[in-house]
């Protein structure tokens, strides 16, 4: 049987005029090692949009990743 877990994060990654984008990618990847443990891997990172309601009809998109781990269990 598996076990899956998502994990959301961030969906834009914001960078200065003089920042390397390699520099921000890396906070992904710490993402990763920080649950790829017990036994979880990294399955996907799928787009997810959030809409945070503002009133009744009114509503702000807020874009996030979601990592999908899986485990293997008994």
């Amino acid at each position: 049987m598996k076990l899956y877990k998502t994990v959301p994060y961030a969906g834009n990654l914001v960078i200065g005029k003089d920042d390397k984008v390699q520099e921000a990618i890396v906070d992904y990847f710490d993402v990763i090692k920080q649950e790829s443990n017990d036994g979880w891997e990294l399955m996907n990172i799928t787009p997810v949009s959030v809409v945070r309601k503002d009133g009744p009809n009114k509503g702000k998109s807020e874009p996030y990743n979601i990592f999908v781990f899986v485990k293997e269990v008994e």
